[in-house]
């Protein structure tokens, strides 16, 4: 249920006027009968009578309304889970807008009418409340030049040295306390809550940012200081004058050798953008007349102090009203209002940032003025524009071609353009995994065009390997994956993700299933099952399930890989999809049972095939394979008296990369033992010894973690026997069976493993 008239501005505006307690009164519920924590109310759900039940839960950050009954309409499962006032229409049976416009009149509130071409919000922006802080301590080189040297940070156990921290920003006074100075703070504000998930959406380009707009001026002199403030005077009445930007909704921050001017993300109507920081630069050379190839002001106007190399994600300013140290002096970030800074001189701002003024609260103007606005969405076409679209030259225009032509070759000089383009293309993405050393053994992660083939005893953990590798791919590459499964139904494949995700034990959701309303009645299960369902659906929005015998046509998988491949062209650029097919005998019984192929047709001949598609249409292609032999990795080449071993490399050969999957218990003796033995009177014989220390450390952390035997973990090792492309080499993995998950291990430095 979305809004169809109204600006998501002014929604979230009303949102934060309206008291839930206010709505539940509606439905005929008294403040008896409303139970308040620190983060939610609950009380009971008006689709069910029983008012003994508080099953009806809205968070107060929120305003998430949801029941916890997943039976009941207005569960996270159905209907619920919006915002109080979507509940709240959907309770009445009356539209969005109708509630929207009630609770406004209640409110005495003027809803903002969405504008023609109004930019849709792409994340709901109450979800953003989270900022990263670190600690810098200023110092002064040689030259008098300000230098940012890391300091300890520490907050509720979580440490870092320099920067790394995320925190809502409503903890961010509580930190002041602890931390009077040199604290810093990002600019902008995060739906994400740990720093290593921000870095990973980066790495995507799908980190998707709220702030304010804000301008920098750099100063290293007491000339320059005032010429900086000359300046921001100028940007300021510019805004106001051209853009109709009130003077109330502009801040001015003053701190050593900085003046910052921020204006209220509302008047301009900003929403969540991947691209915020990079819109607010464009807006900036707007504003300064300056080009966007060059760094120096044109002659429109003198704008030499601003600070172009601000505008990104992980800037960080000081916190306003900490202290700075700077030249063995203390001074403090200032915040003032524009009509006092224009009219404070230099020697007063310093003076003022000197003794620390009250730096009081001030409220965020809400309204969006239509001149901001069209700025702003001047500034989101220019940058949207950027770049050419790519022709997207693949090896398969030259070779895979429909054609009559009396001859097919193509000559070298016709290749090399094709060849260099796709080389250092940036679409043609390489897909790394979690594994660092599995990254190294494959030059890099999975290659466009390659098919990779993983064989494992029946049972050896295969299937969950590759739904676990599914996830992390789909969660950090913004590309469609598309699994193909045949082992397992995709109910099964759910309840391992779920395990996965929300590190929720198996048995116990075997258990939940014979008494489903202990789902609701267990409040940690439900939030770990509902957070783990969350992520879930967000990852498998890239994910396409195949599940039977709809799979037995590889027309129809190379058909649909098509068209994945130029839908996402189309979106974002990026040209590969990752498919996984678990496994190759079921699939080929399959095809055979479908009459696709005849009895002679075989393993060899199915793996060309899915070679051929992979290079044909530049995607990468996992695969899993029965292997009935127990392989215990202590091998380094084929054992001639291992006939599954040799039929294994015979029945892959146009595969790019063969590897066996296989369990080693708690104990890492035969990786040892390989070790030991292969680089034994070798040059590489130092090597073994630290090889051999990692891994009987990480044996013995093993042993000891209470988390390990809470989980069943296991050891499990990926041994890839075949690699055209990289190393033959053991990668290991702690396999926590009880979750379903896999951890990586690191073990020997680079250049040790073999």
């Amino acid at each position: 249920m979305k809004p169809t008239k109204y600006s998501q501005v002014s929604i979230q505006s009303l949102l934060k006027r309206i008291d839930p307690r206010e709505v539940f009164r509606v439905f005929g519920v008294d403040d008896g009968h409303i139970n308040e924590t620190e983060d939610a109310y609950r009380t009971n759900c008006p689709f069910h009578p029983d008012s003994s039940n508080y099953s009806l839960v809205t968070e107060k950050d929120t305003t998430s309304t949801y029941c916890l009954d997943l039976g009941c309409r207005a569960s996270r499962l159905n209907e619920g889970g919006g915002n109080i006032l979507e509940f709240y229409a959907m309770a009445k049976s009356i539209p969005y807008d109708e509630a929207l416009e009630e609770w406004a009149e209640r409110a005495n509130f003027a809803l903002e009418p969405k504008s023609e071409d109004d930019i849709e919000a792409e994340r709901d922006i109450s979800y953003f409340k989270y900022i990263e802080i670190g600690r810098f301590v200023q110092e002064e080189d040689e030259k008098g030049k300000p230098q940012s040297k890391p300091a300890h940070l520490v907050v509720e156990g979580e440490e870092a040295f320099g920067r790394g921290i995320v925190i809502p920003v409503t903890q961010l006074p509580a930190i002041t306390k602890q931390y009077s100075s040199d604290l810093y703070r990002s600019v902008f504000t995060y739906e994400l809550t740990d720093k290593k998930a921000i870095q990973q959406e980066r790495v995507r380009n799908a980190l998707f940012l709220l702030g304010n707009y804000y301008i920098v001026f750099e100063a290293q002199t007491s000339a320059e200081i005032v010429h900086a403030i000359n300046q921001a005077i100028e940007v300021v009445e510019r805004l106001n004058k051209d853009f109709d930007i009130p003077f109330e909704a502009i801040s001015i921050y003053y701190s050593h050798r900085l003046i910052e001017v921020e204006i209220d993300y509302p008047v301009f109507g900003i929403t969540p953008r991947v691209d915020l920081a990079r819109v607010f630069a464009e807006m900036t050379r707007m504003l300064t007349a300056r080009d966007a190839d060059e760094s120096e002001p044109s002659s429109a106007g003198d704008f030499s102090q601003v600070d172009m190399d601000v505008y990104t994600y992980d800037f960080l300013t000081p916190v306003p009203g900490t202290r700075i140290s700077a030249s063995g002096k203390e001074t403090y970030k200032i915040r003032l209002p524009y009509n006092l800074f224009k009219k404070t001189s230099y020697q007063r701002l310093h003076e003022l940032s000197r003794r620390k003024p009250d730096l009081g609260e001030r409220g965020m103007v809400d309204q969006v003025y239509k001149a901001g606005r069209r700025l702003y969405e001047r500034a989101v076409r220019a940058v949207e524009g950027e770049g050419q679209e790519d022709t997207h030259e693949t090896i398969a225009t030259l070779f895979y071609r429909d054609t009559e032509a009396p001859s097919l070759l193509t000559t070298a000089d016709q290749l090399a353009k094709t060849l260099l383009k796709r080389l250092f293309s940036e679409n043609r993405l390489i897909l790394r995994t979690p594994s660092e050393h599995l990254n190294r053994a494959l030059g890099g992660g999975f290659y466009p065009g390659n098919l990779y083939m993983i064989a494992g005893f029946p049972g050896s953990g295969t299937t969950t390997f590759s739904i676990w590798l599914l996830t992390k791919i789909a969660e950090t590459h913004d590309i469609p994956c598309v699994y193909v499964s045949l082992q397992l139904g995709i109910e099964e494949l759910f309840k391992r993700a779920l395990a996965m995700l929300g590190d929720i034990d198996l048995a116990e959701i075997s258990q939940k299933r014979l008494e489903p309303s202990q789902l609701y009645s267990d409040s940690k299960f439900h939030r770990q099952t509902f957070a783990a369902y969350e992520k879930f659906q967000e990852i498998m929005q890239k994910v396409t399930m195949i599940e039977g015998t709809k799979v037995a046509n590889v027309d129809h998988l190379r058909k649909l890989t098509s068209e994945l491949k130029r839908q996402t062209a189309e979106a974002n650029g990026s040209s590969n999809v990752f498919m996984i097919i678990d496994s190759l005998q079921l699939l080929l019984a399959q095809m055979k049972a479908a009459r696709e192929v005849d009895e002679t047709f075989d393993l060899d001949m199915l793996t060309s095939i899915l070679k051929s598609m992979a290079r044909e249409l530049d995607i990468t292609i996992y695969a899993t394979s029965e292997y009935y032999t127990e392989h215990n990795c202590f091998s380094s080449g084929i054992d001639p008296t291992n006939s599954d071993l040799k039929h294994l490399h015979q029945s892959t050969q146009f595969a790019d990369t063969v590897a066996i999957f296989a369990n080693q218990d708690i104990h890492l003796n035969n990786l040892i033992d390989f070790y030991r033995s292969t680089l034994a009177g070798t040059q590489n014989e130092e090597r073994a010894d630290r090889i051999v220390k990692q891994l009987q450390k990480a044996e013995d952390e093993m042993r000891k973690s209470k988390d390990a035997l809470r989980k069943r973990s296991i050891f499990s090792v990926l041994d890839i026997i075949k690699n055209r492309g990289g190393l033959t080499s053991k990668v290991l993995f702690i396999y926590h069976r009880s979750t379903a998950s896999f951890e990586p291990v690191t073990y020997g430095d680079p250049a040790d493993v073999i």
